[in-house]
């Protein structure tokens, strides 16, 4: 189970280029092809890569090593929304990725979309000014566009990233073990309340130490689904000590509407 668990965890490499490399554009035809004839597949898709927590679908990241290792992320931005820098990738793809709130806008693809990102030192992040960089990165990002583009269809959508069935919750482990993105996945529509998460281990029944970060939870209302989401830690185990749990969600009235199992490890306190 322990081996299944770490298989399952979300790995995305970055590009990593060789010393003098100057052959990148930053060309994005898929990107500017859903941006102009489809916009309403690729909002979704925006919309379901913040939801379900793969917001590495729509991220990239380029890396070089030169004096000092330097990394690009760079991210596809639509309107105001700043989802993507609270995504657990985004936290913990790099030291120089945590503490971010902003990410300053690199091209302004259309009135809703834009592309944003940055370079910097992995270690101490110092802004690094890397256009080739920045190009690698995009064009990275404009790649893994490219089946939604060249079959811009409801069904290849759903092929991408398949919406499960609602009401779930998501838990994804952030920069360390032991510290969880929660969110609770709601059918459209859903009327906001004081919803709760507990959890319990899973033989026993024994409550487990959960501190919920940032409360309350945020809401976000979308086209498909309502989520709900919140940072928890928790505290029982140790890293790399893993467990069944179960996780209820209740609504403001105190009724469960779901319970899962997890495979989980505490934050090593």
């Amino acid at each position: 189970m322990v081996a299944q668990a770490e298989a399952a965890h979300p790995k995305v490499e970055p590009l990593e280029l060789p010393q003098g490399e100057t052959h990148f554009t930053g060309a994005t035809p898929n990107l500017d092809k859903l941006v102009q004839e489809h916009p309403e597949l690729l909002e979704l898709l925006y919309e379901r890569s913040c939801a379900l927590l793969d917001a590495h679908l729509l991220t990239a990241r380029a890396e070089v090593t030169r004096e000092e290792r330097i990394t690009c992320c760079v991210m596809l931005q639509h309107g105001d929304d700043r989802t993507f820098t609270t995504a657990p990738y985004a936290l913990s793809a790099g030291v120089g990725y945590r503490g971010r709130d902003n990410f300053p806008e690199l091209r302004r693809l259309s009135p809703d979309w834009s592309l944003c990102g940055f370079c910097s030192t992995w270690l101490h992040d110092t802004p690094v000014d890397d256009p080739q960089l920045v190009a690698a990165a995009i064009e990275q990002l404009d790649a893994a566009l490219a089946p939604l583009a060249e079959n811009p269809t409801q069904e290849t959508l759903d092929r991408l990233l398949p919406l499960p069935q609602l009401p779930c919750l998501r838990l994804r482990e952030g920069f360390q073990a032991g510290l969880y993105l929660a969110t609770v996945l709601l059918p459209p529509g859903t009327k906001e309340g004081a919803y709760t998460i507990s959890a319990t281990e899973y033989n026993t029944g024994t409550e487990l130490d959960v501190a919920i970060d940032n409360h309350p939870l945020k809401w976000h209302h979308g086209k498909e689904l309502d989520t709900l989401r919140g940072e928890l830690t928790v505290y029982t185990g140790n890293w790399g000590q893993f467990y069944g749990s179960k996780w209820t969600v209740r609504d403001s009235n105190g009724k469960p509407i779901l319970t899962q199992p997890f495979l989980m490890q505490g934050w090593q306190r």
